[in-house]
């Protein structure tokens, strides 16, 4: 394998790789910052709020493996990943601009973050040609990193620069995160109807 080798990599792994990246980069920063925005918001406390965002992962540990059975049976992994894009504009919808309890968005994203898990990344393989896998694994994985770390920078500009705290119900924060899972929904479009996938 040469770096050179990377131009093998078919449009089909550029989409999905792409899309991975815009769902990521939304749920790992909104989890990074979930529990100053559930205290701030909601007026929990700090050991509370860190359990409410940390329930995007408890939902995951269980609702992955059960997903993951269901897409290997069924597939429509594309469709899947559609799917958990357009789902998951609403979640942060009730976050940003509803007072429902935000226990209820969490979960809805941490249901999302699992369909993602279990529809993207096992469809790798299916798109790139076994020989190129460890690599093209790898890219995805690296720009998966680069978008979170994007959107982190972005979000931390947005609270920075506008003294923006939670407490104001200003959204900027949630529409940023809406926006990227717009782009993902997309891309999603593109993967689903390719061919190939």
């Amino acid at each position: 394998m040469r770096l050179g080798d990377i131009r093998n990599l078919n449009i089909q792994f550029w989409l999905l790789a792409v899309t991975t990246m815009f769902f990521y980069n939304t749920v790992f920063p909104f989890i990074a910052d979930g529990s100053k925005f559930i205290h701030e918001k909601y007026g929990y406390i700090d050991q509370r709020s860190a359990v409410m965002a940390g329930s995007v992962y408890d939902i995951s540990l269980i609702l992955t493996p059960l997903l993951g059975i269901t897409v290997d049976y069924i597939g429509y992994r594309g469709i899947m990943a559609s799917a958990c894009a357009v789902f998951t504009i609403p979640v942060f919808s009730i976050l940003a601009f509803t007072d429902w309890h935000p226990l209820i968005g969490t979960l809805l994203l941490g249901a999302t973050y699992s369909a993602a898990a279990t529809s993207m990344w096992p469809s790798v393989p299916l798109v790139v040609n076994p020989i190129f896998l460890g690599t093209a694994m790898g890219l995805m994985t690296s720009m998966q990193m680069i978008g979170i770390g994007s959107c982190n920078l972005v979000v931390g500009s947005i609270l920075d620069s506008y003294n923006f705290t939670f407490k104001k119900k200003s959204p900027q924060v949630e529409i940023c995160y809406v926006i990227s899972i717009c782009k993902c929904f997309g891309m999603c479009l593109v993967v689903c109807y390719s061919k190939h996938y």
